[in-house]
């Protein structure tokens, strides 16, 4: 009798261990969920700061070549028209070399590094046939800038965000 007794007790004991642990790896399931969660968000805020970011300091230093490509009268374009484009793409360049990538992204850090790179690399190509240094055309830089471009949104898309389009955000 005293064995049942204390066969039952263990089985008791035994049977509030294991609703006990898994009630406990529930709760570890649900907070890692979260956390997840909460971390897949902020990494969506951070995306679309840097992207704004982005767009902005391409917007500040970039007028005097937008002006330049997308003028209606191209044939009224003056030398100094066009040394004011290279100017602009140059400074453009070199501001996107400032542009950081927000510790936010550490998981996107590299790609998000080589899209600028590649549309930095686009700005100093037009800079550099604009000011008659190079045999490149305007197409050859733009290819770079939708690489860079592309790169982008493919991590708008891997964190489920609507892809958007820098060069219509920088080039109006």
């Amino acid at each position: 009798m005293k064995n049942k007794f204390w066969l039952g007790l263990m089985m008791a004991f035994a049977l509030i261990l294991v609703v006990g642990c898994s009630s406990s790896s529930e709760e570890s399931s649900e907070k890692s969920s979260n956390d997840s969660e909460a971390s897949k968000e902020d990494m969506k805020s951070d995306i679309l700061d840097f992207y704004l970011s982005l767009a902005n300091t391409i917007n500040a230093n970039d007028v005097a070549l937008n002006t330049y490509e997308l003028s209606e009268e191209p044939d009224k374009l003056t030398e100094e028209d066009k040394a004011a484009a290279s100017e602009s793409a140059k400074a453009t360049g070199e501001a996107l070399g400032e542009v950081k990538v927000p510790e936010g992204l550490s998981d996107y850090k590299n790609n998000l590094n080589v899209a600028i790179e590649a549309i930095q690399t686009s700005y100093s190509k037009k800079a550099e046939i604009l000011a008659g240094d190079s045999s490149e055309t305007m197409d050859d830089a733009n290819e770079s800038f939708s690489l860079g471009s592309e790169m982008i949104n493919d991590i708008f898309d891997e964190l489920g965000l609507s892809a958007v389009n820098l060069n219509a955000e920088v080039n109006s």
